[in-house]
């Protein structure tokens, strides 16, 4: 005789819309063991503003009562993410043993909590920095063009103009380059200065890199374009003036921080010459000197990178314009403009 067969009560999980499967005990009357996996679909909460979920089900730091707070999460219009949850826990199934399984319910509870905690962590996350943002497009390189980098003024391979003579001193050549880099670059910014205002330049920029200004006391300033401009000439003029770093008489000795002296100058000097480029190239076209740009930026490059006077994570900003122009041209392609 077959005995009757009572569902057993499903295990119920306090989470709106989840999932519960019921099983009955087989037939003989005897008491089995079975794995029985249950599925959870949990309706996460938007967990907007870093809000927490209490004991209760409701959001601690929201306002209204724990009753509203659950309201308002059901009437919310934020996407619900859902989530399955296989929980493998070992049920006694049996019609005359019920309290077996009301015993484990409140490990049932845990289970489902730490499912909304996982889930309300992913998405306080992705909210704190959300990604998609397509990044913005790259602008055009004017001066990469091939009809542009081709223009020279000279028709020789600059790398042999900066090794250092075996009858000159290291600090003397280098002395002696600084300087006149800093004379054709002041020249060469004079061209286009008209066009670098407080308006057109309201930033010493240069591709993606804003450059900002130290003084003496190191405090960090954001200034126009044509103002850092200022800032540099001055204090290069001022240092390669000053008899005590620069000496021009017989037998005074440079200082044991030259070098160091002459980074911070080439450094400086760079930032002038990679705006022009970015921020004035047009310009530059224009009057017509983009040969003399070109030939002052190749003749500076090979300089800087012959005795390391300039990193060169500084400078990868305008790798690509120094690759191009610091590779000899062919006879046949090389334009030398002569004025």
């Amino acid at each position: 005789m077959v005995s009757d067969r009572s569902l057993v009560p499903s295990r119920q999980v306090g989470v709106q819309g989840s999932h519960t499967e019921t099983t009955a005990p087989p037939s003989g009357g005897g008491q089995e063991q079975m794995s029985v996996p249950i599925r959870l679909k949990v309706e996460a909460p938007p967990f907007l503003h870093g809000d927490r979920l209490r004991e209760d089900g409701s959001l601690q730091g929201a306002g209204g009562s724990p009753a509203e707070q659950q309201g308002d999460l059901r009437q919310s219009s934020f996407p619900a993410l859902c989530c399955e949850a296989m929980v493998g826990d070992h049920y006694a199934l049996s019609g005359d043993s019920p309290a077996l399984l009301t015993q484990r319910s409140p490990k049932s509870t845990l289970s489902c909590k730490m499912v909304l905690q996982a889930v309300g962590k992913v998405l306080r996350k992705s909210k704190a920095k959300p990604n998609g943002k397509k990044a913005p497009p790259e602008e055009r390189k004017q001066y990469l063009e091939p009809e542009y980098t081709k223009v020279r003024v000279v028709d020789l391979d600059l790398k042999e103009l900066v090794v250092l003579p075996r009858e000159i001193d290291l600090n003397e050549w280098l002395a002696s380059n600084t300087t006149t880099f800093f004379n054709l670059i002041n020249l060469q910014y004079s061209t286009i200065s008209e066009f670098c205002t407080g308006d057109t330049c309201q930033a010493m920029t240069a591709y993606n890199t804003i450059y900002y200004w130290y003084d003496e006391r190191g405090k960090k300033t954001k200034c126009t374009a044509p103002q850092y401009v200022d800032f540099v000439m001055s204090l290069v003029q001022k240092l390669v003036t000053d008899e005590d770093i620069f000496p021009t008489k017989y037998g005074k000795e440079f200082p044991s921080a030259f070098d160091t002296v002459v980074k911070k100058i080439c450094r400086y000097l760079f930032h002038v010459l990679a705006h022009i480029y970015w921020a004035h190239f047009k310009e530059t076209v224009t009057l017509e000197l983009q040969g003399h740009l070109n030939t002052l930026y190749t003749h500076f490059i090979v300089f800087v990178r012959e005795f390391n006077l300039v990193d060169p994570k500084e400078t990868s900003i305008m790798d690509d314009l120094s690759e191009v122009l610091c590779t000899p041209l062919p006879a046949a392609q090389n334009h030398v403009t002569e004025r």
